[in-house]
């Protein structure tokens, strides 16, 4: 069951991460939430170009970052390579280095957040019930505890250290940018789902092999966990902050 969830939560990253970028570019220059997020930028657009030379698509260099008018759609960083292998090692090699920088940050310097996080007692559902009437606000309500223990935690762990240690504000700094580019917003979303399937498969067929009773997974749920109630935090602040401008904008007489 623990597959299933970690599948179903990967799925659910990569859709809110995509609209929370979407909702920002509405109303920010893409290019200038590439330079804010540059590190996840960083990591997103060199995973795919490296996917794109394993996978013998044809090299072009492009600008890392977009004009204001952002193409999204249009790919002008590689050729069109091997059929199905290219836009899957495209889609597969940004989530897999993100999540991997997300393991390796979280494992440096993430312990006070991580510590206070854990000791709220809530995560992530392992067992996902079947979406009926009943279950589905049970299910909510969880997100909203989720959200509200990861807060609490980040503002525990920011208490204690001093105002003068760039540690933790660098931690969730990082944990932000790369959370916001797991997910591809200047390229088709298809690619990246298929490879989310994918990384889910491979960790299934990883932990089987090396941990056959699951264990690792299971130690990092708590991660999990932070790193979706970071991606819903992050939405819930952007859909106030939208709220907040066009309710100006209509007193204002804007619109």
């Amino acid at each position: 069951m623990i597959y299933i969830a970690f599948t179903f939560w990967l799925f659910a990253l990569l859709f809110v991460s995509r609209g929370i970028v979407k909702l920002w570019t509405g109303r920010v220059n893409p290019k200038i939430i590439s330079w804010i997020i540059l590190p996840g930028t960083l990591v997103a657009e060199l995973s795919y170009y490296l996917a794109s030379l394993l996978s013998g698509a044809e090299f072009r260099p492009r600008k890392l970052v977009d004009d204001a008018e952002g193409e999204t759609t249009a790919d002008k960083g590689a050729g069109k390579g091997v059929p199905y292998l290219t836009p899957l090692l495209t889609g597969l090699l940004p989530i897999v280095a993100a999540l991997g920088l997300i393991l390796l940050i979280s494992s440096e310097f993430g312990h006070p957040v991580f510590a206070s996080f854990n000791a709220r007692g809530i995560e992530a559902p392992i067992d996902l019930p079947l979406l009926t009437e009943a279950t589905i606000w049970d299910l909510l309500a969880g997100q909203a505890h989720l959200m509200g223990d990861a807060a609490a935690a980040l503002a525990d762990a920011l208490g204690q250290w001093p105002w003068d240690n760039p540690v933790a504000w660098l931690f969730e700094y990082l944990m932000i940018c790369l959370i916001l580019r797991l997910a591809p917003h200047r390229r088709p979303m298809r690619p990246a789902l298929a490879a989310a399937a994918v990384v889910a498969m491979a960790t299934a067929a990883t932990v089987a092999i090396v941990s056959p009773k699951a264990q690792w997974l299971y130690d990092i749920w708590p991660l999990i966990s932070y790193t979706w109630a970071t991606a819903l935090l992050l939405l819930m602040f952007t859909l106030c902050v939208r709220a907040v401008v066009a309710l100006v904008e209509i007193l204002a007489g804007k619109e």
